[in-house]
């Protein structure tokens, strides 16, 4: 009887979330949109080859906010703290607008002919990311070297505060680095992969995702002590840009953009974009969602066009493959296309004792492993996620 495999045809809830996203393309179609930045409506966006633009009415007209800066300068980064705005750039150093961007000023304690690629505000503190990190304590309008000699001569392509002190930062090739006293000094954390780029990153509280050029979404959840893959849908793993708009997680990356209500555990496209590279995500005091893209132009979303996740009844072609009474079966399932699907095991209470993942599975049919572990006899929750949605079903073990 060991040798018998039954099949037991799964029938389940499948939670799928509903996109239905309508973007508006808003103009500068001309103009490689790399970094975007919000004071109130006012909405900017830097760019590689046309300066800095400024727009009065959501996107629907811009007019140039480059006066004062270099000739031929690429914007690396927007910044805005209160009605102060900063832009760094790719070899001349960063400047600073108190009137939106009709006239600029050179910030010279960066170093002329620096490049600047990020900035945060942490505490009092306002720091930019360049080669190392600098630090301001009075609004940016003098700045100097951290000091500590750990970030001597790292490329910082992205700062992220987490709100109580905490700062990551992101690298060129040395992952990502923490300080826990508002960027004054600075540690390793267990990110360390040295052939990936950290082009962004978001935090909240203890919560950290880091953007890659390879590896998609990486989430830690205690201070950048461990880290694991978030990228269940997504169809690129190159992510340039992160953002926590409200209540949901949204990433730019080569094939548009996609958003997460699960803190990364899922991601969904927002459809529209699939062709583009989108650098720059933000979102303005009328709750538009922004997207600033390499082959040029912006496009906005109304942020109510993002629906969330609402149940759906519907069977999907799973089954379970038996082995024995006290052991979990194996599950067998058939993907249309390429997806990540992560297996996992609550008790009756609740809470999760197992979960596997199994990375990006090709389209196909296949058995796979729920856990190896031994449990008691008992009923158990078992939740396979993947793009098309949470599935769930129970398993009654005996001894």
């Amino acid at each position: 009887m060991s040798r018998f495999f039954s099949y037991i045809t799964l029938f389940v809830i499948t939670f799928a979330l509903q996109v239905n996203s309508q973007w508006i393309k808003c103009g500068l179609d001309t103009c490689q949109v790399y970094r975007l930045a919000t004071i109130g409506s006012t909405i900017f966006a830097g760019t590689l080859n046309c300066g800095i633009y400024r727009s009065d009415d959501n996107g629907n007209h811009w007019q140039t906010a480059s006066s004062g800066l270099p000739d031929g300068q690429q914007i690396w980064s927007l910044f805005t703290n209160g009605t102060d705005l900063f832009a760094g750039t790719d070899r001349g150093g960063c400047f600073t607008s108190v009137d939106k961007g009709e006239s600029w000023t050179a910030v010279s304690d960066l170093g002329v002919g620096s490049f600047v690629m990020s900035f945060v505000q942490s505490g009092a503190n306002l720091l930019a990311g360049t080669r190392g990190v600098y630090v301001s304590a009075d609004e940016g309008k003098q700045w100097s070297w951290c000091g500590d000699s750990l970030l001597t001569g790292k490329t910082i392509f992205k700062l992220a505060a987490n709100g109580k002190g905490g700062v990551f930062a992101g690298t060129g090739s040395d992952g990502v680095f923490y300080s826990d006293n508002d960027g004054i000094s600075w540690k390793t954390t267990s990110l360390t992969i040295k052939t990936m780029r950290v082009w962004s990153l978001a935090a909240k509280g203890d919560t950290v995702f880091a953007g890659t050029d390879a590896a998609g979404v990486i989430r830690s959840i205690d201070n950048g002590i461990n880290w694991i893959q978030v990228n269940s849908g997504l169809t690129s793993k190159y992510i340039h840009s992160v953002e926590m708009i409200r209540n949901q997680l949204y990433v730019g990356t080569d094939s548009g953009v996609f958003v997460s209500t699960s803190g990364g555990e899922a991601w969904k496209p927002l459809v529209g974009l699939e062709t583009l590279s989108v650098r720059a995500i933000i979102s303005n005091a009328d709750t538009n969602i922004f997207a600033g893209t390499y082959q040029g132009g912006v496009w906005k979303l109304q942020e109510g066009d993002v629906k969330r996740s609402k149940p759906v009844s519907g069977h999907l072609p799973f089954q379970f493959r038996l082995k024995n009474s006290n052991r979990f079966p194996d599950v067998l399932l058939t993907l249309p296309y390429a997806a990540e699907v992560a297996i996992k095991v609550y008790d009756m209470r609740g809470c999760k004792i197992s979960q596997t993942r199994y990375n990006t599975l090709a389209r196909g049919s296949y058995c796979l492993a729920i856990t190896n572990k031994r449990f008691s006899p008992g009923c158990y929750l078992v939740s396979i996620q993947s793009i098309f949605g949470n599935s769930f079903s129970t398993v009654s073990l005996s001894r």
